[in-house]
């Protein structure tokens, strides 16, 4: 496997020979770049110097201190161009000590992403002063409270399976700083990348001085924030699609999905899109995850039927192989950015499946079938009841005609005035009660086995599971 070492440097001429010293006592198999901009102390001067007598010693020079994000970003692109395989990334500083890079190498062997760890050694921050271990712990504490990563996520001393990671990943990273290492992280972790930990011991500094300007800290809690922020209402934003899409020609868009998909990018109805967004997560997601574990075995294949964003199926992606079907591109492309371990994402219409008979161990949809009047709801279930096995279940998540949110909408609605854009397509066929919905689930060939409606949704979903029963 071809290896490099990324190296970013400003001011670093002091310390270039003695760290590729180091870097040639481990014997490693690599070639090392480093990422100078514009040092005014003559570290790229040296680098030249070092690179005329060593070929895999390389510089990519840049016009000015664009920040250290950037650089890693420009290296992480250079490295990729020029077809390497693993990458070892770290300061220049030597606080990061070549002699753990064999353990970083070692430990991609079963990961994508190995991390040198301040948090395993009792004695990893020894010399440094009490400011420095300050900051180091509360961003620790902050990345973990807020992007819920138990990992080192500030320090730059990791290896990468470039292989393995595509470098769109690396595209979707905003931040052209010190926030670029735990946002960067995150989207490594929330895309399903397995991550590892090897414990290091920081030195502090040998020569120079921090490069962290006195108000980074300050911008790095701004964007956690927003980064906490849009982990909740866009979660999409952070992920990097892995399944094809393949649009269906013969798919006319219909009762405004497509439209409606476009509005929920808009930044109007917030507020709304807050509220819904939350109850999703809070209660719908939890609930989901419970009925799933309860109807399916680990590794079941299970149709996700008129998909939507997928906001809620993050939580159940590695327990169920999860093929999400929907008539709209947009939602599905939101989807496959939501739910990064789904098996496929597939552009059809509920009415006309295009998968074989029996081809499922069951089916869910939320908030789906409302939106459909008798008819087609009769022709949905039974389409639903050909893809799944004999035996196969069947979860519905239904709103009620009572639902506590049909009343709020109404009272919504008449607020916003009648020229205001609809939130959604019209609920046509809620649920009504027990009876009515057992009466549509036998006519298609369902036994209800059970109907939940009540504080556990605040009185919002009917919850319906089923299973498909032949003659």
């Amino acid at each position: 496997m071809k290896t490099l070492v990324l190296i970013p440097t400003f001011n670093e001429r002091e310390n270039i020979s003695q760290l590729l010293t180091l870097l040639e006592a481990e014997a490693l198999d690599v070639d090392v770049l480093f990422v100078d901009d514009g040092s005014p102390d003559g570290t790229e001067l040296e680098i030249k110097r070092l690179a005329e007598i060593n070929p895999r010693i390389h510089l990519l020079q840049r016009g000015g201190k664009f920040g250290i994000g950037s650089a890693h970003r420009d290296g992480i692109q250079w490295a990729y161009a020029n077809r390497f395989d693993r990458l070892v990334t770290m300061d220049c500083d030597l606080t990061h000590l070549p002699a753990d890079i064999p353990s970083l190498l070692t430990a991609l062997t079963d990961s994508d992403v190995a991390i040198g760890t301040r948090y395993r050694s009792p004695k990893s921050l020894e010399g440094w002063n009490w400011r420095r271990k300050c900051l180091t712990r509360t961003a620790h504490l902050l990345t973990r409270f807020f992007l819920g990563l138990p990992y080192d996520c500030t320090g730059a001393f990791r290896a990468y399976r470039l292989d393995k990671i595509s470098e769109d990943l690396f595209k979707i990273v905003h931040s052209p700083s010190y926030p670029f290492f735990f946002e960067s992280l995150f989207i490594l972790h929330h895309n399903g990348f397995k991550i590892s930990e090897i414990p290091i011991s920081l030195p502090p500094r040998t020569y120079g001085s921090s490069k962290m300007p006195p108000a980074e800290p300050f911008r790095g809690i701004n964007h956690l924030c927003r980064m906490a922020l849009d982990r909740i209402l866009l979660p999409e934003r952070f992920g990097c699609p892995k399944l094809q899409l393949a649009p269906n020609p013969n798919l006319a868009p219909s009762d405004g999905w497509n439209a409606y998909w476009e509005r929920s990018k808009e930044s109007g109805n917030l507020f709304y899109k807050s509220i819904a967004t939350i109850y999703r997560r809070a209660v719908i997601a939890p609930r989901l995850t419970r009925e799933i574990h309860n109807l399916f075995h680990q590794g079941n294949a299970v149709l996700h039927a008129g998909s939507g964003s997928g906001h809620v199926d993050r939580s159940i992606q590695s327990f169920i192989k999860i093929t999400a079907v929907d008539s709209s591109l947009q939602a599905l492309d939101i989807y496959r950015r939501c739910v990064p371990l789904a098996s496929a994402a597939v552009h059809a219409s509920v009415f006309e499946l295009p998968f074989e008979s029996n081809a499922f161990d069951g089916a869910y949809h939320l908030g789906v079938i409302e939106h459909f009047g008798p008819l087609e709801i009769g022709e949905f279930l039974r389409e639903l009841h050909r893809v799944i096995k004999p035996g196969g279940r069947l979860l519905i998540f239904w709103p009620h005609q009572r639902a506590t949110s049909v009343f709020v909408l109404k009272i919504w609605h008449h607020i916003a005035g009648k020229g205001a854009a609809p939130l959604h397509p019209p609920e046509i066929s809620l649920a009504k009660d027990k009876n009515s919905v057992a009466k549509i689930l036998k006519s298609s060939g369902f036994q209800m086995d059970s109907y939940s409606f009540g504080i556990r949704d605040f009185w919002i979903q009917a919850v319906i599971q089923a299973t498909r029963v032949d003659d």
